[in-house]
This record gives C-alpha cells, structure tokens and sequence, in this order.
C-alpha cells in the first residue's frame, strides 16, 4: 500500500513516542540515584547494576529482535515492548527493596532495548518508496532523537523536583505514567495507521543505488519497483532457525563501513549514557552540587542533543561529508572528557559539549545504515549492531561504579576517554574505507524537480506494467 504522503509525517508522531517512556524511565534512576543510595542503603556499583540490568536483560534479545522484526513488522514488535516497558516500570515503582527493583529492571530492559531497534528499523524503511529517501530518513532519525533525548532530560529536571516537594515513589510512578503513555502511542499506530513495511531492496540493488553517478555529489534515490512478497508462514522454531542462519549470512555481504560504524556506536553512545547516568552522584559528591544542581547539570546533555539533533541532521542530510562528522563527533567527545577530568572548565560547558558530541553521532550513525545496508537485512544489521551495544552497556556502568566506589575520580574518568580515544580512531578508519567505496557516505543528497519527476514517471510505469499482467 501506497503511503498518503500528506499523512506519513503526521503517522511518525505515535512511532516516535512509543520510545519517549522507555528513555524518560532509563534517565530516571540517575535522576534520583542520591536518594535511591540515601533510601535503600545501595552504593555506586549496586546503582551500575540497576543501569546494568535494563542492557543485560536485553541482549540475547538484540539481534533475535531484528530478525522477528524483519519476519513480521516493527507494529506487533512494538505493541509487546512498550507493554514491558510499562510492567517493568510499574514493578520498580513498586518495590521495597533492591532486588525486586532489579528484577523490575531486567524486565524493564526486556521491551526497552528491542524497542529501540524496532524505532530505527522502522524509521530506516519509513520513507523507502520516496524520491530523496537519504535525507529524509535522516531527517526523521534526528527528531526521533530530539523527542526521545527531550524524555531523558525531563526524566532529570522533573523529578527531582518531585521528590523534594513529595518522596521517591511519586517520581517512579511518573517514571511508570510516561511508559503508559507510549504504550498508548504504540496502540494508535498499531489500530489505525494502515502503514506496512515493504522490505524489496537486496544486496545488489542497494550496491546499485550507491554506485556513483555522473556528478560526484548527486544521488538520486529512485526505489525498485514493490515485489510481490508472500503471506507470513505458520511460526515455528525450526523455521524460525533457518531464518536466524539466512539473515547472518546475509551479514557476510555488508561492507567494511558497516563494521566501522557499528564499532563507534557500541562505544561511543555507552560512554555518553554512562557518563550521564553518575553525572549527578559525581558532580553531587565531587563538585558539591545539589541533588537539583546536579541533575539539572547533567541533563543538558539530554537538552542540548534534543535540541541540536534536528540541526545538525538537516546539515548532515544536505552537505553529506558524513565520515568528517564521525570524526568530528568523536574527536569533541575525546576532548571534552579529557576537560572534565581536569577541572579546568565548568561542569556546565562539558554537559553542554558531550550532548552537542551525541547530536553529531545521532546524525551520522543510524542515518548512515540506511545508505548501506539493504531493506530486507535492516532489522537483522540494527539487532547485530544493537547485541554488542548492549553488551557493552551492560559491563561499563558496572565497571565506572565499582571505579567510584573503590579508585579515584580521574582513574574513572580516564576509562571514558580511553574509550572516546578508540572510537576516534575507527572514524578515521571509516573515512580510509569509504575512499575505497567511492565516497558513498561522505556524497550529499541532491534531488531536483526533474529528478522528482523523473520518480513519478518511473511510478506511474510500474503502475502501468502491473495492470497490464
């Protein structure tokens, strides 16, 4: 079915917020961590494990995740995940005492991580059947971003707030409450958009679109004509089986930039939500803030990257030079951690710094997949990418809170610029790899009325072609 084109922006509103409650909730516990350690009598590390758990719940789930989306769509994926999200929530709200909110976590975790990869599957298919698909599919990524990123940063300012005019649990239940809503958002779009995805790019076609045209820099996204695609089969594990091992061989085709930007996004965004996530327990404990001061601190770099990320994807999605903004991405985040540690500028600049950092790699990261990676393989590539995320996301809150409690404020500190220091140098292998690949990341997008009529033409041939068999 042919999507209304007046109506696909106004469809991505309940798509997006289906992820608002899952990354309000993920903020919550560093927004409220000095008075969980106060109330439950927990330290640093037992705060890493609770940030632990949402990863760890997750991750045998990441790359299974991508292949159930890819077999039967992101609407039923995302109907069960922001149901756990809100169980899960619902459960930490209610517990008494650490282990049960650990187990509110993990299920938490279980929706969260397969939410998000549902949420970035579905927005690198959204626009396929529309001419400039590159730009727009960045486009939409980075407001996806804004709106998920605004969610932490309220998660910050707001609750605080909550709990120093009534107690801990009212602000988990907002936590909870904000979860409920995108469950909701998930209802809408599963009940009433009459959206469906339409996986017809392979390997061959997608080395097709990106092949170079007559000018350097303009790109003309013409999609294929819409294949016939059989009914879903009955589920079974053994077909379910031979599906996992198709869709990794299917990995075996990608390009070398893949694994390069797969390898900075499983470091460089755990580094940012880590950092993030004892930022107000450093800048309380260390720098004196208060428990509002230092939440409020902490989350710009939630305002900063939603305020940004639209921006800076607009400039991304024109201009193209997408492996210098990996460089440069990675190359601030190197440097502003550097700046932390050394306590020669204000904790303000840093926050502000890091959050701009995420904007540029929100920007280049996901956006650049759907360059080169094919249609049919989305999920499966997203889930792949998304294990190893969660692998590491799950190990470096554990390891940055047993350095709080047991090392020093610069030997943790230094473990993040370490990591900054590894992702900026793979971005400057990215960019030697897509000068091999004729410059396919770093081309812009340029699309004209003659290409857009060009697009139609093409449509109205297929139409044609179809009505005549």
């Amino acid at each position: 079915m042919k999507k209304d084109n007046k109506l696909e922006l106004l469809w991505l509103i309940p798509v997006i917020h289906s992820g608002f409650g899952c990354f309000f909730a993920y903020d919550a516990i560093g927004a409220v961590s000095p008075v969980l350690k106060e109330e439950l009598g927990i330290n640093n590390s037992e705060i890493g494990l609770l940030y632990s758990a949402y990863s760890a719940s997750s991750i045998l789930l990441s790359v299974a995740c991508g292949i159930i989306v890819d077999k039967f769509g992101p609407k039923k994926v995302i109907l069960v995940t922001t149901t756990l999200n809100s169980i899960g929530t619902a459960i930490v709200a209610l517990s008494p005492n650490f282990g049960i909110m650990l187990f509110g976590q993990l299920l938490y975790g279980l929706g969260s991580a397969p939410l998000y990869i549902t949420l970035v599957t579905t927005l690198e298919i959204w626009f396929v059947d529309s001419p400039n698909h590159r730009f727009r599919t960045t486009l939409a990524i980075c407001i996806c971003a804004f709106w998920l990123r605004l969610g932490s940063f309220l998660a910050f300012t707001i609750l605080p707030i909550v709990i120093k005019h009534t107690n801990l649990r009212v602000a988990l239940w907002i936590s909870c409450g904000t979860c409920v809503s995108s469950f909701i958002a998930g209802l809408i779009f599963v009940i009433f958009c009459p959206w469906q995805p339409k996986h017809h790019s392979s390997n061959e076609e997608v080395s097709a679109r990106n092949s170079p045209t007559e000018t350097e820099n303009e790109i003309v996204d013409i999609p294929n004509p819409p294949k016939k695609v059989a009914p879903h089969e009955t589920f079974s594990l053994a077909k379910f089986r031979r599906e996992v091992k198709l869709q990794f061989s299917n990995l075996k085709g990608l390009p070398f930039s893949y694994w390069f930007i797969a390898a900075i996004f499983i470091f460089s965004i755990p580094s940012i939500y880590t950092f993030s996530a004892f930022g107000t327990i450093i800048l309380e404990e260390n720098y004196k803030y208060s428990l509002q001061q230092a939440a409020f601190t902490t989350s710009l770099i939630s305002l900063t990257n939603a305020l940004t990320s639209p921006f800076v994807g607009t400039i991304v999605g024109y201009v193209g030079r997408r492996t210098y903004f990996a460089i440069l991405g990675t190359a601030l985040l190197t440097a502003f951690y550097t700046l932390f540690m050394s306590s020669v500028t204000l904790p303000v600049v840093i926050f502000l710094g890091v959050g701009i950092s995420q904007s540029i790699l929100d920007s280049v990261l996901f956006p650049s997949l759907s360059i080169i990676v094919p249609d049919n393989i989305a999920g499966i590539a997203t889930g792949f990418m998304m294990f190893w995320y969660d692998t590491f996301l799950t190990v470096l809150p554990i390891v940055i809170g047993f350095l709080k409690d047991a090392a020093s404020y610069v030997e943790t500190i230094s473990v993040l610029i370490g990591i900054s220091g590894l992702t900026l140098l793979l971005a400057i292998v990215l960019k030697i790899s897509d000068i091999r690949s004729n410059h396919v990341l770093d081309k812009t997008v340029l699309v004209t009325s003659k290409t857009v009529q060009e697009f139609e033409e093409v449509q109205l041939a297929d139409l044609k072609e179809i009505a005549r068999v």
